[in-house]
């Protein structure tokens, strides 16, 4: 794996080298992808109001069929601003590419709001930058980018906060969806779901990056893919990170975290957690952080078992200050620190007891994902049971590795089938949108995590575990560092359930025909 990054690694070097017009990718340079260099300033000039100024060189591959003659970016960061200034009047936040270029050719910026079937938000994230020439299939263009974004102070998924409010100074950024992203260009058009705070709607295609940071020098970096600290000059130090095939990058910085480190399975597997004040006894950042490494190590060893091995060497488990439980990003998941409220000295042992579980829960659930959205990526707007149902399923493979009986198993699997969405229809793959209710997201979570973990179970129980495992292991491999949809998870299935009328019935029940 390391080998055949490298090679990729060189062959997308010389691509860049290329940066004025398009240039044909040679035969036997392996499969082109994009490539991101950035060079970012963490910007603390305004305490109150941080921001981050980005310098971006994006190798971009036509790997459609069409003539692109503009090529589309995600401003995410837009998105999230939005959603934040709806619910909280008054702030003033702005993100946006500032400059464009292709060689000595300055480019035109558009943008182009991004429909949000009934909801109040005006969505701007779609960033269209028009080509000097068309850009041909399979030719790779340079483009110079220029991008600046403010970090909101907020329990979000770029955000800054901190973690142990007792102690001063403390700050933690986490930084996801921060940059121009590459959108898919899929089956003639550039693909670009609206973005919602609640349950992830994003799709990208894996890359290789290279980015430069500058950070003021009281904090540390942890980041997707690998990170080395360099020098430090006036009160800034330089971090170098390096990652390959990843969908994304998410990047911590904070000066509150320690970190506890074992291996499993060829994976290094890190757990960052806060350390415990002397005068709060409630919150036990250190059990939590001690949950966190045992939990991802057992849930690799029982999803490399059972699907197959991880294609990165590295996971980071990270303590979080977001809203909801978990939240995944390739080689680092961020799990909220709300569990260590909970498991504090002055807590019941029952509640410590529930919240430990709940913890461990989370971190199966948010390292599946790392197989099911990192390595095989999906289009989550359209068809997001791709990846939250596995992963929602495979928190029972984890519970299974550890100990937890078939019994116990079966009576949480036959919950979740039971848990009918509202709208009476049992199939989980509909567009995000389509599952929500007026009021509330129940449908999207008993359709999506519930439903469509039960279906799963209700699949490996038909098929008989021989047959199941072995599917999923030819799905995950066939689909690694690319991306599937409903279509390929069937196509790929049918071989294994020609004589099987029962598992048949069920993916008639749980699946809608696809229009694609």
């Amino acid at each position: 794996m390391k080998l055949m990054r490298k090679l990729l690694g060189c062959a997308l070097a010389i691509c860049m080298l290329c940066a004025a017009s398009g240039v044909q990718a040679e035969e036997g340079d392996g499969e082109a992808q994009t490539m991101y260099s950035m060079e970012i300033v963490l910007d603390e000039t305004n305490i109150d109001k941080p921001s981050l100024i980005i310098k971006m060189e994006a190798t971009v591959y036509n790997d459609s069929t069409d003539e692109w003659s503009e090529i589309c970016f995600r401003d995410h960061m837009s998105s999230l601003y939005q959603w934040f200034m709806y619910n909280h009047e008054g702030e003033d936040l702005a993100s946006g590419i500032t400059r464009a270029a292709c060689g000595d050719n300055e480019l035109t910026i558009r943008t182009e709001g991004v429909t949000m079937p009934s909801e109040p938000i005006d969505d701007q994230s779609a960033v269209f930058v028009e080509l000097p020439d068309p850009l041909l299939p399979g030719e790779s263009v340079t483009l110079n980018l220029e991008y600046s974004a403010d970090i909101l102070n907020d329990a979000a998924r770029c955000a800054y906060s901190s973690l142990v409010f007792e102690n001063e100074g403390a700050r933690t950024y986490e930084l996801a969806q921060f940059y121009p992203m590459l959108a898919v260009y899929e089956n003639g058009n550039w693909n670009i779901g609206p973005y919602y705070t609640e349950g992830e709607c994003f799709y990208s295609r894996c890359a290789d990056y290279e980015i430069t940071l500058l950070v003021p020098e009281k904090y540390e970096v942890i980041a997707s893919g690998d990170e080395k600290k360099g020098e430090t000059a006036d009160g800034m130090t330089e971090w170098m990170i390096g990652a390959q095939d990843m969908r994304d990058v998410s990047i911590i910085v904070s000066n509150e975290y320690v970190c506890k480190t074992d291996e499993v399975c060829g994976v290094t597997v890190n757990s960052y957690y806060a350390p415990n004040h002397p005068e709060n006894k409630n919150d036990d950042h250190e059990e939590q952080g001690a949950i966190q490494l045992q939990t991802a190590m057992d849930s690799v060893a029982a999803f490399t078992e059972a699907y197959g091995p991880l294609p990165y060497d590295e996971l980071d488990v990270v303590e979080s200050n977001y809203m909801f439980g978990g939240m995944e990003a390739p080689g680092l998941i961020r799990i909220s620190e709300l569990y260590s409220w909970f498991i504090g000295e002055d807590d019941s042992e029952e509640d410590r007891k529930e919240y430990a579980k709940k913890c461990a829960g989370t971190v199966a659930h948010e390292t599946a994902h790392e197989w099911f959205y990192a390595a095989v990526g999906n289009d989550q707007y359209h068809e997001a049971w791709l990846d939250e149902s596995l992963a929602a399923f495979s928190e029972q493979v984890y519970w299974r590795y550890v100990g937890r009986s078939e019994e116990e198993v079966a009576a949480v699997m036959k919950s979740f089938v039971e848990n009918m969405p509202e709208s009476g229809n049992a199939t989980i793959n509909h567009v995000y949108h389509e599952r929500l209710t007026e009021d509330s997201h129940f449908d999207y979570t008993s359709a999506v995590y519930q439903r469509g973990a039960g279906f799963i179970y209700q699949l490996e129980q038909s098929m008989g575990k021989e047959a199941f495992y072995a599917f999923m292991r030819e799905y995950y491999e066939t689909y690694c560092l690319g991306e599937a949809h409903t279509e390929d998870f069937i196509s790929t299935l049918l071989p294994y359930i020609e004589e099987n009328d029962e598992a048949k019935k069920l993916v008639d029940k749980y699946l809608s025909p696809t229009d694609r």
